[in-house]
């Protein structure tokens, strides 16, 4: 029952952030929005589409792969917002700090293994660690120009995959469907981080 309510919890969250980002799309014809309206939407899809086949059929496989393929895309287009939403001098700045995410991705790309599958690891993980590897340069840029909102973008991007790492950590280790289990508290919070990616992609774009 937990799962279903947290599930239901995150569709709507997502369906409502979908329907700001895509209305904010439409009114101000930024590409930015519209790449955050796509994530969203694929979020949105993926999560529809598990919550009623566990509805149905009360049982979740551990690989599932229309929901899997919506939410791999999900973080290709975060890549892309990510990417997309940098200016020239931002995109073309590099930090050490920055392989930081790929190492980490790589280490967790052969852990989750022992688990799943290996193509679907390695693609989800190198998304996750492009991701952050852009981002923890993004970062580090917008700090040293002192520019808060675009320092806050990063800071939601890398707050959302490490939460996304966390919560795939947690289900190599508990299988229950309580609030003791730390995977829902996880995805919960994965909720939240999808919010206020959203208020700090505005805030971002709207400098």
């Amino acid at each position: 029952m937990i799962e279903i309510i947290d599930n239901a919890v995150q569709l709507a969250v997502t369906l409502v952030c979908a329907g700001i980002s895509g209305t904010l799309a439409l009114r101000q014809r930024k590409q930015a929005y519209t790449i955050l309206a796509c994530y969203y939407g694929a979020l949105t899809m993926g999560i529809l589409y598990w919550l009623v086949y566990d509805l149905i059929t009360s049982y979740t496989p551990k690989i599932f792969y229309v929901s899997d393929l919506c939410w791999m895309a999900s973080y290709l287009f975060l890549l892309m917002l990510v990417t997309a939403t940098a200016s020239q001098e931002e995109r073309t700045f590099r930090h050490p700090a920055a392989w930081i995410s790929p190492v980490i991705s790589t280490a967790l790309t052969l852990f989750y293994c022992q688990w799943g599958d290996w193509l679907e690891n390695i693609i989800w993980c190198g998304l996750m660690g492009a991701t952050g590897w852009f981002s923890i340069s993004g970062f580090i840029w917008a700090t040293r120009r002192k520019k808060t909102a675009r320092r806050n973008f990063h800071l939601a991007v890398l707050f959302l995959i490490a939460v996304e790492y966390c919560l795939w950590t947690a289900s190599c280790f508990w299988v229950s469907d309580t609030l003791a289990n730390p995977y829902f508290w996880f995805d919960f919070g994965l909720s939240g981080a999808a919010v206020l990616l959203l208020i700090a992609t505005e805030r971002a774009v709207g400098k």
